[in-house]
C-alpha cells in the first residue's frame, strides 16, 4: 500500500496490486430522508471500466447512506466520518462458488484477486419502505449466477436511527441437481477514515469486526467498530490483510474463524457460508453489519424448546434470551416472537422479564417494554404453547427491538420442535 496517491475514499493500493488504481467517487451531501436511483462510476485506468446502476437509501442517519449496485456492491456512509466505511466506497461484495467458478460483482475497488466472473444483473426495484421498525427501508437486487441455474434475490434493509443493517442473501437452484456452493459477505475497511485498523472476533456470536484505531494512540485499538454479525447458522468469520482476504476468496477458499486482531494492517474483515441448495428449493443466509463509534455492537437472541418432541396438539414451551454484549445497560422495547404454523401461545404462561401475555397477531407475539438489560448481561423470558396438529418439524424464529441506536439480532430458525405420535422419533 502507498501513502502518495489520495482520493476522497483513502489511499490507494494501487502499488500492491501491479499499478491498478481505482479512485472513489466524489461524496456526496445527504439530508433528509431521500430515496434515490442513480448511475454509479467507479473507472479504472483510462476510465474503461465502470460500475453499474445502483440504488440507496439515504436518510439523516447514523446510516446516512446504504448503496447497493445492481451487481451486488454495498457502499456504506456514517454520520460521524468523512469518508465511506469501505475501500473506494464499494470495495464490500457479496461473493458465491459454485461449480468451481467465482461470481463476484464485475468491479471491486482494491480487490482485483477476487473479481470472478461477473454476475449478469436481473433486475433491481427502487427503494421501499418507510424507514420504521415495521417497514424497513429495502434494495432488492437480483442477479444470475451465470449457467449454474443458481439465482441470488439479495434484500438489504434498514431502520433509520439504528447503527446497523441487515443484509438476507436468498440463493435459489433451478437447476435439476443438488448445488453446493461457498457465500461470502466482505469488505475492505475504510473505518473512521482510516484504511489501517486492527480487529475483534467472537467465536460464540461468530461476530467479526475490524476495530479502528485509537485516535489518541493510533498504534493500539480504539472503540469504533465496524462489525459483521451472523443471524443464519454454519457461519465461518475472517479479519486480516484485505489482500489476504480477497485472495482467500479468489482461491475460493471458506473463511477459517481466525483473525490478526492484534495487528495494525490494512484490514478487510467478512463471514463466508458452506451449503447445498437441493433442486428446485432455496436457501437464504444473513446478517447484520454493524458502524459503531462507541464500540456498541447489536444485541443477540437466543431460543430454545423445553422438549424436542412432542405429541400432536401438545403442551411446549419455549425459553427466549436476549444477551447484551455492550458495557452500557440497554433499554428493550420489545420481545416478538413468530411461532411455527399451527402453534398457539397458552394464556398466562408468560414469565421471566415479564409476566404480561404477548400482543398476538397470527403466529407473532410481541411483549411490550421497556426491559432493561444489564451491561454484559441478559434477560429471559419463557411461555407455553399447544404446538400443531400435524406431525413435522417445526422452527421458530424470535428477536426484538432495542432503543436507538441499538439493533436486536433475531435468532434465525431456530428451536427446532418435531410433532409426533412417536414420543422419541429418533
Amino acid at each position: 500500500m502507498t501513502a502518495g496517491w489520495e482520493t476522497g475514499t483513502g489511499r490507494d493500493h494501487a502499488a500492491a496490486e501491479g499499478g491498478r488504481a481505482v479512485p472513489g467517487r466524489q461524496r456526496r451531501a445527504t439530508c433528509a430522508v431521500v430515496l434515490v436511483a442513480m448511475v454509479v462510476a467507479l473507472v479504472g485506468p483510462g476510465g474503461q471500466r465502470a460500475l453499474a446502476a445502483s440504488q440507496q437509501i439515504a436518510s439523516d442517519g447514523p446510516l446516512t447512506r446504504i448503496e447497493i449496485s445492481d451487481d451486488l456492491n454495498c457502499a456504506v456512509w456514517h454520520a460521524q466520518d468523512a469518508e465511506p466505511e469501505f475501500y473506494g466506497e464499494t470495495a464490500c461484495a457479496t461473493l458465491a462458488a459454485v461449480d468451481g467458478v467465482l461470481y463476484s460483482p464485475e468491479v471491486i475497488p482494491g480487490g482485483l484477486a477476487a473479481e470472478g466472473t461477473p454476475y449478469t444483473p436481473v433486475s433491481q426495484q427502487p427503494v421501499q419502505g418507510s424507514g420504521s421498525d415495521a417497514d424497513p427501508y429495502r434494495i432488492v437486487t437480483v442477479v444470475a449466477l451465470g449457467p449454474s441455474g443458481l439465482q441470488i434475490t439479495q434484500t438489504d434493509s434498514y431502520v433509520a436511527g439504528q447503527e446497523s443493517y441487515r443484509t438476507d442473501v436468498a440463493i435459489a437452484n433451478t437447476s435439476s441437481a443438488a448445488k453446493s456452493l461457498t457465500l461470502w459477505r466482505a469488505g475492505d475497511c475504510n473505518l473512521q477514515d482510516s484504511d489501517f485498523g486492527f480487529g475483534s472476533a467472537d467465536p460464540v456470536s461468530g461476530a467479526v469486526a475490524c476495530v479502528a484505531p485509537d485516535p489518541a494512540n493510533p498504534e493500539a485499538p480504539g472503540d469504533r467498530v465496524e462489525q459483521w454479525l451472523p443471524i443464519s447458522a454454519g457461519s465461518a468469520y475472517y479479519e486480516h490483510e484485505r489482500l489476504d482476504l480477497w485472495a482467500r476468496i479468489g482461491a475460493q477458499r471458506p473463511f477459517d474463524n481466525t483473525c490478526s486482531c492484534a495487528e495494525k494492517v490494512d484490514n478487510g474483515a467478512g463471514l463466508s457460508w458452506q451449503l447445498t441448495v437441493p433442486a428446485g428449493a432455496s436457501a437464504v443466509r444473513s446478517h447484520l453489519t454493524t458502524f459503531s463509534p462507541l464500540g456498541w455492537v447489536p444485541l443477540t437472541t437466543a431460543k430454545t424448546g423445553d422438549d424436542d418432541h412432542t405429541a400432536p396438539g401438545g403442551a411446549n414451551g419455549y425459553t427466549i434470551t436476549v444477551s447484551n454484549p455492550n458495557p452500557v445497560a440497554v433499554q428493550l422495547d420489545a420481545i416478538i416472537d413468530t411461532l411455527p404454523e399451527g402453534f398457539g401461545y397458552t394464556t398466562g404462561s408468560t414469565t421471566g422479564v415479564t409476566t404480561a401475555d404477548p400482543a398476538v397477531a397470527g403466529g407473532q407475539l410481541t411483549w411490550s417494554g421497556p426491559f432493561p438489560v444489564p451491561a454484559s448481561g441478559q434477560v429471559t423470558l419463557h411461555f407455553g404453547v399447544v404446538v400443531a396438529s400435524t406431525p413435522g418439524t417445526y422452527l421458530n424464529n424470535a428477536g426484538g427491538s432495542a432503543q436507538q441506536p441499538f439493533t436486536v439480532s433475531p435468532t434465525g430458525d431456530a428451536a427446532p420442535v418435531t410433532v409426533s405420535t412417536d414420543p422419541d422419533p429418533t
